[in-house]
């Protein structure tokens, strides 16, 4: 092989790699739905230990894209639903792992996946958030399911 060939194909080696760039995937990108999950398992927590503060917040937190659930149903029904759900979301620890979009929602709503401790067990339950009126993110549903059906 003659000498320019030699270079020629050295520079190109030296210019494939200079193009190349590491992708990294990032689980979360959505600060907004991942902190409402956040506060709302928080306010889970309370509520499972009777405060009633934790099921009010909960109830801030939780609705459809046509705003809070807290407007769109009976405050006693609400508060059982939050009492039922904080009852099965108690946990000791919770760490969001990843983020999916919604097929057919995709500029309104996303899917956070949440791992849950509970005692010795851990669970990754699904939670589906959704852009409401304001463009607030709200819990739309969690799928309880998962942590139900393991026990």
């Amino acid at each position: 092989m003659n000498m320019q060939v030699r270079w020629l194909a050295a520079g190109c080696v030296l210019l494939a790699a200079a193009c190349t760039q590491r992708v990294e995937v990032m689980p979360v990108t959505s600060v907004g739905p991942a902190l409402v999950v956040e506060q709302f398992l928080r306010a889970a927590n309370s509520a499972a230990a009777n405060d009633t503060s934790g099921v009010s917040a909960m109830g801030r937190l939780w609705g459809t894209k046509d705003g809070l659930a807290s407007e769109q149903m009976p405050l006693q029904e609400m508060q059982q639903r939050m009492l039922l759900t904080a009852s099965i979301l108690r946990h000791d620890d919770s760490k969001i792992v990843g983020e999916q979009l919604v097929p057919g929602r995709i500029s309104e709503a996303k899917q956070l996946n949440v791992e849950l401790t509970q005692g010795p067990r851990k669970v990754v339950v699904p939670f589906f958030m959704v852009l409401s009126k304001g463009d607030q993110w709200l819990v739309e549903r969690i799928d309880l399911e998962v942590i139900t059906k393991s026990r």
